[in-house]
């Protein structure tokens, strides 16, 4: 709201938690005075809009590490754990591409070194090349071998565009 050639805003976010985060924007513009022709009137506007957010990434599972390189902060692995089915052992869990990238994400690739006892015992890899959609959480699953590993160390190695 312009008023006298000044432009006056007054905003609050606030944020709760309950299984999701909710975000609350009020703006309010208030003039003390507006004058037009015929009267003098004080003018008040709010607007309030809700948005729910998605749940904070749940942790990894102790003994899974995962290392993005050049990659930090624009892909995230979420909730990874050590499942076994059929006398494989797999990492199973979440994968999201944050955005913030300068292109159209293409082709993926993370490769895992698989350890027990600090001993290599096999390697892994895990790709996606149809490119992810920004902000979408998708199922992740690497099979990491027959052998029950005590450490897993994911290594993302190229995220190219499209």
């Amino acid at each position: 709201m312009i008023v006298g050639g000044a432009l006056l805003f007054l905003v609050g976010v606030g944020i709760g938690v309950s299984g999701q985060e909710t975000v609350t924007e009020t703006i309010t513009t208030t003039a003390s005075e507006v004058r037009t022709e015929t009267e003098t009137a004080t003018v008040t506007e709010t607007v309030v809009k809700t948005v729910k957010a998605k749940p904070p990434a749940a942790p990894n599972q102790r003994g899974i590490s995962v290392d993005y390189g050049q990659w930090d902060g624009l892909f995230r692995l979420s909730g990874l754990n050590l499942v076994s089915d059929y006398g494989y052992y797999s990492v199973v869990g979440r994968f999201e591409y944050l955005g913030g990238g300068d292109c159209k994400i293409g082709y993926i690739a993370f490769n895992a070194t698989v350890s027990r006892d600090k001993k290599v015992i096999d390697t892994a890899l895990w790709n996606d090349v149809d490119g992810p959609k920004e902000g979408v959480r998708y199922p992740f699953e690497m099979n990491v071998g027959q052998t029950r590993p005590d450490r897993v160390e994911i290594v993302m190695t190229d995220a190219s565009c499209a």
